[in-house]
């Protein structure tokens, strides 16, 4: 038994003799696998810096290359212990690996995914006013999972990148500018030709405006106005500048009204009591009034 046990330990102890100096230039490959990873990280995160000014997406790119520089370095080496066979088992073992991970976290991997898609297109850029999933808001963070929204009463949403990607995306900030639209009403007695010269005169006192002409379009027949719709555009950069420009177009119309006699009415509600329709509500009092002394008379 013990002599069994001593030849089997002189085997294993002349195999491994044998083997040294391949392990020795596996262990070259190894280091060498390494120093070339860590180069060629360096080299293609320089390059995609040019390209991609997403930080996340570029250092997910470098560490996948430094991966493969280096996972390719290990199979070389196990090519040179010669075992070949481990090396197919190690590849094989990572993509079973790869793929049940792959089924285990379905919609990690569609925002992570969706997340490199956004990062190379750039739909959106930090501080963007960006309307997605029924949410407004700014944008603070753009990961490679999920994009932060400030809301503009300052709530922090945070949305997968995922839902982002199928959805319909609304930036407003995206041309920097962003037209103003201001929705009025004027009596029915007015003249609307002037109603029309007036009030684009006063939108183009609005400041800061771009050098684009106003416009004015009438739109319906309201219950006691007729209503008009105000359109001008601004340099967008800011929630507040839209907001500042629509309340300047506000006080500008109104003042510009008041000057010109123009009338804003009140809401009016007008009481047919005639069965047939338009009967003033004094013809009716009158009959009333005759009924009522016809009887009295009687």
């Amino acid at each position: 038994m013990f002599e069994e046990v001593v030849s089997k330990l002189e085997r294993w102890g002349a195999q491994f003799v044998l083997l040294l100096p391949n392990l020795g230039v596996a262990m070259v490959v190894l280091i060498v696998a390494w120093v070339a990873s860590v180069v060629a990280g360096k080299l293609v995160a320089r390059f995609i810096g040019r390209v991609s000014e997403s930080r996340a997406l570029n250092e997910l790119i470098r560490k996948l290359v430094r991966f493969a520089v280096v996972a390719a370095g290990f199979i070389v080496a196990l090519s040179v212990l010669q075992l070949d066979e481990a090396a197919s088992t190690f590849l094989a073992g990572a993509g079973i690996v790869g793929l049940a991970l792959g089924f285990a976290f379905q919609d990690l991997s569609a925002n992570f995914i969706a997340g490199v898609a956004m990062a190379m297109r750039r739909p959106v850029e930090i501080d963007d006013l960006l309307e997605s999933n029924d949410v407004t808001g700014l944008v603070k963070r753009i990961e490679l999972r999920s994009t932060w929204l400030e809301t503009l009463d300052g709530k922090i949403v945070m949305i997968p990148n995922r839902k982002i990607f199928e959805n319909v995306l609304i930036n407003h900030s995206r041309l920097g500018r962003r037209r103003v639209e201001l929705e009025v009403g004027v009596s029915y007695a007015e003249d609307l030709e002037e109603v029309q010269r007036v009030a684009s005169a006063a939108l183009a006192t609005v400041t800061p405006r771009l050098d684009r002409p106003t416009e004015i379009f009438f739109q319906k027949f309201g219950d006691s106005s007729i209503t008009f719709v105000g359109r001008f555009w601004i340099e967008y950069r800011t929630q507040a500048d839209y907001l500042a420009a629509r309340s300047a177009a506000i006080v500008a119309i109104r003042r510009a009204f008041a000057e010109s006699g123009i009338t804003i009415p009140f809401p009016i509600q007008t009481l047919d009591f005639g069965i047939a329709g338009g009967v003033a509500l004094r013809e009716e009092l009158d009959q009333a009034r005759a009924s009522q002394n016809g009887s009295k008379q009687s």
